[in-house]
């Protein structure tokens, strides 16, 4: 397994187009949403890594199966930083990626990294992830959307999918 944090993307990785779901476009900023990689999953892990250029960032949400939710590291677009969503090992939960109905997994993307960035869209690789930006936004997306990108943490981090930390 990849140590976090420390990894790159693959040179050369395609960058397959995608559907992402932005913020109006009064409030929009410029990105270039298809150049995450749909990324790599596997029972108690999502990860990927954005090609785009700073200072837009990204990091990966999963739900898991225990009922918390595991946001990734936020990174800068273009840094080759892989952000994980890790089940298993984030503060020993050892839990899996949920599957069914619940599935969920995807990245969220933000306007600048490092806990000072706006909500500038999501992309689901897997089932939706717009569960925990409603929740976290009292039932805006965008609102949730900012409160993720503003709560920076130097490591894969167990949260609540439904109630942000206080």
């Amino acid at each position: 397994m990849l140590a976090l944090g420390l990894s790159t993307a693959p040179a050369g990785a395609a960058v397959p187009s995608s559907t992402a779901k932005t913020a109006p476009a009064a409030t929009a900023i410029p990105l270039t949403l298809s150049s995450c990689l749909t990324g790599e999953s596997n029972s108690y892990e999502f990860y990927t890594w954005c090609k785009g250029t700073s200072p837009t960032s990204f990091r990966t949400i999963a739900y898991c199966a225990d009922n918390d939710a595991v946001l990734g590291v936020e990174y800068t677009d273009g840094s080759g930083d892989l952000s994980y969503a890790d089940c298993k090992d984030t503060d020993g939960l050892n839990s899996t990626l949920i599957t069914g109905a619940g599935v969920g997994w995807g990245i969220l993307l933000c306007s600048n990294v490092n806990g000072t960035g706006q909500y500038a869209g999501y992309i689901d690789r897997s089932g939706d992830i717009s569960n925990i930006l409603i929740d976290w936004g009292n039932g805006t997306i965008a609102t949730g959307g900012t409160t993720l990108c503003e709560y920076s943490t130097g490591q894969a981090t167990a949260v609540n999918p439904t109630t942000p930390p206080t």
